[in-house]
């Protein structure tokens, strides 16, 4: 909610590109390899879904230490 007097400034942050959603998964999920990373990405992306990182991070926290799931889950998302 934005009311007047209380918002100094409004910065646009965009939709998530590849670099931060293969970033995002890896950081979510440290012990995966990055090649786990870059297929979920690629099945992102392949999409062609505009997502923010806001609502990545949701889905994300779905599946915290299971990137199996994660991964497996990616079609309920998009």
């Amino acid at each position: 909610m934005i009311r007047p007097g209380r918002i100094d400034f409004k910065q646009f942050i965009g939709y998530a590109t590849e670099y931060q959603i293969f970033n995002m998964f890896l950081k979510f999920y440290p012990e995966s390899n990055e090649a786990t990373a870059r297929a979920f990405t690629e099945k992102l992306s392949a999409s062609n879904k505009k997502i923010s990182s806001a609502q990545l991070q949701g889905f994300l926290m779905l599946f915290k230490n299971q990137p199996e799931q994660a991964f497996k889950n990616i079609e309920n998302f998009i």
